[in-house]
Formats: C-alpha cells, structure tokens, sequence
C-alpha cells in the first residue's frame, strides 16, 4: 500500500485503513512491520459487520471508481510476498483503467 501511496501521491488515488483493532493494537503493529502511509481509522468489528456486511476475511480491500462505486472487493490474510506482488499489480492496473 506505500509503494501504491508514493505512486499516486500527485493523482486522485487515496488510500484508506480501516481497522477494527484500537489504536494500541495498531500502534504496536506499525512499531514491529512499519507504518502505513495512507489514511487510517479504527472502527468496532460489530459496527463492520452490522453497518458495511464484512462478515469474513480480513482485511477487506476494496477499490471504488472516481464516483465511490466499489468496482472490485477481495480479502486476503497475511499475503505473502508473491501476493504482494500479484496485489500491487492489481491494485495499480485498477487505478490506472479508473483514473
């Protein structure tokens, strides 16, 4: 997501966390796998599930087009690095085609 952040930094591409740990628990987990770069909030886990429907998987990533319709949504638990790449790539492909 940094790498995705420092590319479309000068673009209309803005990248949101949302967690549903508080912000101890965040806050340790950037201390040992470094910080994410883009917008971050915390909301409760009962709110996702009642309010938005993420039931399962964690975390959700979702990608809206420049009038906020989601036009994709996956989840994928601790991707490793082969899945960061296959992620970034789709992620870039997706702002790209929606820019």
């Amino acid at each position: 997501i940094n790498q995705l952040n420092h590319l479309y930094e000068n673009k209309k591409a803005k990248f949101l966390a949302i967690s549903f740990n508080d912000k101890n628990t965040i806050n340790e987990f950037s201390k040992k796998h470094g910080t994410f770069e883009s917008l971050q909030t915390s909301i409760e886990q009962k709110t996702l599930e009642e309010k938005f429907c993420v039931l399962d998987g964690y975390p959700l990533n979702l990608v809206l087009d420049k009038n906020g319709i989601v036009i994709d949504a996956w989840y994928e638990e601790n991707p490793d690095s082969t899945m960061q790449d296959a992620f970034y790539k789709k992620v870039k492909k997706l702002i790209d085609e929606n820019l």
